[in-house]
């Protein structure tokens, strides 16, 4: 298995796709649909913080 760094991820557009997805998602869905407003700073605040540290756990290339 090559190593490409410290992640698995082959591009960086599918990288920063999945962070994207993670980050504002579901709540970027609510608001097209009209389900709910816009998120203020603290929720986004709160979204980021998680999803960067799923991702980062996520992301890591595991030793089998």
């Amino acid at each position: 298995m090559s190593r490409q760094g410290a992640f698995g991820w082959k591009t960086s557009p599918m990288a920063a796709g999945m962070l994207f997805g993670l980050t504002i998602g579901e709540p970027h869905m609510w608001m097209l649909l009209g389900q709910r407003s816009a998120l203020d700073q603290a929720e986004i605040a709160h979204r980021v913080a998680i999803a960067v540290d799923i991702f980062l756990d996520g992301a890591l290339i595991r030793e089998s």
